[in-house]
């Protein structure tokens, strides 16, 4: 059927020439137009045999590119098994993963939830230690006071001892005297023995006076141990002006002792307090500067710095005397203390520390280092109202 069908192609042409030549009326021109009808119909042939070439080169060169195209899909089939086996693999991993994360991300907030309730245990244990701390230190506090007080008593009675007891001798001798001389009032007296008694009951009356009066010059320093002595209302003051008014005024009290006394005060606000108060305790640390802070046979000098800062007003009077002993730096602030100037009562540090702090609610400090002076420094609030 194939070569039969090869054969009807080839002859195709030759039928359509043979037609046409006995359509042609011009036999001479129809031998022409064969001859030309030929050598297109070679033509033809040539160029069909090309092209049946080229097809031929195409389909072959086409079976190349499909078998390569087949390894190729094959190569890419292999590749894609074992992507998909490695994929398979690496979702077993990850889901291996999520799972070891979860769990890990389950123990992380057991672990979270006992670290939560072992901070809210800590911080309950916290607060109740506070509380106990803060009732301890009240305990200590009133303890202390306790203390204090135990010493003042002691103190007062022991300085008060002296001039009352001197004032009971005195009237003691006073009474003896009177009653010898009723004794002797029932007999003649001379002029003499007359005046011995007057002589006697003077003395007396004088040393009893003096010691009252020393005790009474007593009982009133002992009252400014007491802030509920001080009584003055709160009112706006110039730091800077405050502090040269108790320069001023250790000055007059030292007298002839003159030392320099150095101020270093930037711009102040106005401050809101109780400036009688401080006026009195910077006047006791600058006295106690000027007369015990200075190094004997040498120019020494003392420097006061006021700031203000943090919502706070800061004085710091400093000397360049001997210095205060670790020792004596415990109880300086102690009522009786006189071991630094071995004169005095020893309470104008206890009193100073007293008003600035249950007046005013701030502080006074001290630092000291031997041989290198002491500075003595007072905190108080810029609004103690």
């Amino acid at each position: 059927m194939e070569a039969e069908s090869k054969r009807k192609e080839c002859l195709e042409p030759l039928i359509k020439i043979y037609e046409l030549l006995l359509q042609h009326p011009d036999p001479v021109q129809a031998g022409q137009d064969v001859r030309a009808w030929a050598a297109e119909l070679a033509r033809l042939h040539e160029q069909r045999s090309t092209l049946q070439m080229e097809v031929v080169a195409r389909g072959f060169e086409g079976m190349v590119q499909s078998a390569e195209i087949a390894g190729q899909n094959r190569a890419l089939r292999q590749h894609g098994d074992e992507l998909t086996r490695e994929l398979a693999g690496r979702n077993q991993v990850l889901s291996e993963t999520v799972a070891e994360l979860s769990a890990q991300g389950l123990r992380r907030e057991r672990a979270e939830a006992a670290l939560q309730q072992a901070h809210d245990e800590l911080e309950l244990r916290v607060v109740q230690r506070t509380e106990q701390l803060h009732e301890a230190r009240l305990g200590l506090a009133r303890a202390e006071r306790m203390a204090s007080l135990s010493r003042l008593v002691s103190g007062v009675a022991h300085r008060l001892n002296t001039p009352l007891g001197n004032a009971r001798m005195a009237v003691s001798c006073v009474g003896a005297a009177n009653a010898q001389f009723k004794q002797r009032m029932t007999k003649p007296m001379t002029r003499h023995e007359l005046a011995e008694f007057v002589e006697s009951g003077s003395q007396a009356a004088a040393l009893a006076e003096s010691s009252l009066a020393r005790a009474t010059e007593l009982m009133t320093v002992f009252k400014q141990v007491s802030t509920l002595e001080h009584v003055e209302s709160a009112s706006a003051f110039d730091p800077a002006a405050l502090v040269r008014d108790a320069a001023l005024l250790a000055g007059e009290y030292v007298g002839t002792k003159k030392v320099e006394i150095h101020f270093d005060m930037p711009a102040l606000p106005v401050c809101q307090g109780y400036p009688q108060m401080l006026l009195q305790v910077l006047k006791q640390l600058l006295v106690n500067a000027l007369v015990y802070g200075q190094k004997p046979g040498e120019d020494g000098g003392v420097w006061v710095a006021v700031r203000a800062d943090s919502g706070s007003l800061c004085i710091s009077v400093r000397d360049q005397g001997p210095g205060i002993s670790a020792a004596k730096m415990e109880c300086i602030f102690e009522p009786f203390n006189s071991d630094l100037s071995g004169v005095g009562l020893g309470l104008g540090l206890h009193i100073a520390r007293n008003l600035v702090t249950d007046l005013s609610q701030g502080s006074l400090t001290v630092s000291s280092t031997p041989g290198q002076g002491a500075c003595f420094t007072l905190q108080v609030p810029l609004n103690a109202v």
